[in-house]
């Protein structure tokens, strides 16, 4: 059976303050504590006394704060049942956003190295026809210059031919007069 209590508070001014009802729960009477109790018995009257005053205050709170309480242990435990679930939850739409986020860039690599190809062949292509040109201009400067040797043989082989129809003619003229 449980005892009722009527206790009174006190502040330290000692004037009577208010009352309150308390419901004590039946307890072992306290060991009495003397000078020559030993440390053990003296540490078990004291953890007596605190488990006294704890289920003192207990028995205090108003039934309110007591639901309030069983709320947030209750709100409490759900959240630490559902926290682990929810991390791996979200590590798993973590890992799928990496996952599609790595993707996009590696197709994006993938488009950059095709275009990086083709730029590299076009250069190519583009050296190519710089060194066609290059290779016709040389041949080109090199007919050129054969064409500057042969007009210039062939001022040589007229003017040669020229005198040598000159000295033939004057030999012919020579033989003929004689």
């Amino acid at each position: 059976m449980h005892q009722i209590h009527q206790v009174a508070g006190w502040k330290s001014d000692s004037k009577k303050t208010a009352t309150h009802t308390i419901i004590a729960m039946p307890e072992k009477p306290a060991r009495k504590v003397s000078e020559k109790s030993t440390k053990q018995e003296m540490l078990e009257a004291y953890q007596a006394l605190v488990k006294q005053v704890e289920e003192k205050r207990a028995a205090e709170l108003a039934p309110e704060r007591r639901l309030e309480e069983r709320r947030t242990e209750e709100a409490v435990k759900a959240a630490t049942a559902v926290a682990p679930e929810g991390i791996d939850r979200e590590i798993g739409h973590l890992k799928a956003e990496i996952g599609k986020m790595l993707a996009d860039v590696s197709d994006r690599l993938a488009s950059e190295a095709s275009r990086f190809r083709s730029i590299q062949k076009a250069v190519e292509s583009k050296e190519s026809e710089l060194k066609e040109l290059y290779g016709i201009e040389k041949a080109a400067v090199s007919l050129a210059a054969l064409i500057e040797a042969q007009s210039q043989k062939r001022s040589e082989f007229e003017q040669a031919m020229a005198t040598e129809r000159d000295r033939l003619q004057t030999e012919m003229d020579a033989l003929r007069a004689d």
